[in-house]
């Protein structure tokens, strides 16, 4: 059997601009090298030849690739929908704790207690709503992905990866540094928030576990840091989920709306973010969302099309 049938397809499937002119010679060249030379040892030396070639070639084609898609902006139609979800989520929760607060309506874990909400000064009430940041950028990133996509026949692309790597990077920052300053700024001096782990910066949170003396000392700083890799881990997932959520069906507001604060209730509920848990209790909500994202994976598309799928 000629050899080069499986080499042309992975080609196709990587690199296929350049399949016509770049790899077809080289398998061509690896096909006669192999039917010319003499079965055996010298035939063995000719596919290793081509092997070489064409997976050197491959390698440098696919990085050319990645590096192109790394350079290239998001498409408009990409970026516009997924920023304004983004931001709207932003807003929405403070909208809602300050609507909740105005109403005396407590019991959903992201508004807190309204008594005494407005016996503060101003400025301690928008430093309060500010500090949501530092979290609700974390559920933010779900409804950005479901507006990502929208279309169900639209596939993963580089700019849907761009979207879901910005979100990230976004909860790193605000998970490492402007969360806690926030939350520092906004509560009272008699807390003693230079002793809390909660209120320092990601490195100082490293660099006081590291320098801790005894396991009790290190331990809050260790569940701190368990913290914030697990909310780093659920931004990951949960903009997996709003991506496949969108794959169900066209996503619309009322829906993005309902799974932004379903699935920020339930992780918050399952009381993953406690400081005082154990380590491994910070990864309960990440392991959950895992499951719903197999779930969804395995789900039937609804709205299923014949179309041909949008392009990247």
């Amino acid at each position: 059997m000629m050899p080069g049938a499986l080499l042309h397809r992975i080609a196709r499937r990587v690199c296929p601009q350049e399949t016509d002119w770049v790899f077809d010679p080289l398998i061509a060249d690896l096909q006669r090298e192999w039917h010319d030379a003499r079965p055996g040892t010298r035939r063995a030396l000719a596919l290793a030849r081509g092997y070489m070639g064409f997976w050197h070639a491959l390698g440098s084609c696919a990085a050319s690739a990645i590096a192109r898609a790394a350079l290239s902006p998001i498409a408009p139609d990409v970026a516009r929908p997924a920023t304004a979800a983004f931001a709207c989520a932003l807003l929405a929760v403070p909208t809602l704790r300050i609507a909740f607060a105005l109403l005396g309506m407590t019991g959903l874990r992201i508004f807190g207690t309204s008594w005494g909400y407005w016996h503060r000064p101003l400025s301690t009430i928008a430093l309060g709503e500010l500090q949501t940041v530092g979290w609700s950028v974390v559920f933010a990133v779900l409804p950005a992905l479901m507006y990502a996509r929208r279309a169900p026949e639209r596939r993963w692309n580089a700019g849907s990866a761009k979207v879901l790597i910005a979100g990230l990077v976004i909860t790193i920052v605000c998970l490492g540094w402007l969360g806690p300053a926030i939350l520092r700024a906004s509560m009272p001096r008699a807390w003693h928030p230079e002793e809390t782990p909660a209120f320092r910066s990601l490195p100082s949170v490293v660099q006081t576990m590291r320098a801790a003396r005894f396991p009790d000392e290190a331990a809050p700083w260790r569940r701190e840091l368990h913290r914030r890799a697990a909310t780093g881990v659920t931004t990951l997932l949960l903009g997996l989920i709003g991506w496949r959520l969108s794959g169900l069906s066209q996503p619309s507001v009322l829906r993005a709306a309902f799974w932004w604060f379903a699935l920020m209730e339930f992780v918050l509920v399952s009381g993953a973010y406690v400081i005082n848990q154990a380590e491994w209790q910070q990864w309960r909500a990440s392991g959950l969302l895992v499951l719903i994202l197999l779930a969804l994976r395995t789900a039937p598309r609804r709205n299923a099309s014949a179309l041909p799928a949008l392009p990247a």
